[in-house]
């Protein structure tokens, strides 16, 4: 939902008048497209990878509490459960370096591909 609703956004926040001089001056369909409206909505897109991110890393980890006999979830579980402190800190690090490479892995791609935008 974060990325659906975020791409929604983006698209939405493209100027009327942008779209207007580009049928002006004769572009297709998919030129605007690719040429307007995917670039203007992409640092949404990002933002939106970037929530759903760390959602579907919680969601995991409370699936695997609940349902599976393996992962990362399932071992936090009997790790708490057995007073194994050592290994729970971790596999929570072990999780919270996995949140941060993700981060870090969206925020390249989004310097990648909005290299177009001024420097912030």
């Amino acid at each position: 939902f974060p990325i659906a609703i975020n791409t929604v956004t983006g698209v939405h926040a493209t100027p009327n008048q942008f779209l207007s001089v580009a049928k002006v001056y004769g572009a297709s369909r998919t030129r605007i497209l690719l040429s307007l409206v995917l670039p203007g909505a992409l640092p949404f897109i990002l933002t939106g990878l970037r929530l759903a991110g760390g959602r579907a890393l919680v969601g995991m980890v409370v699936a695997e509490f609940t349902a599976a006999e393996a992962g990362i979830g399932f071992r936090l579980l009997i790790a708490g459960s057995t007073l194994q402190t050592g290994l729970l800190f971790a596999l929570l690090t072990v999780l919270g370096v996995a949140g941060v490479l993700y981060s870090a892995g969206i925020k390249a791609l989004d310097r990648r591909l909005s290299n177009w935008r001024p420097e912030r």
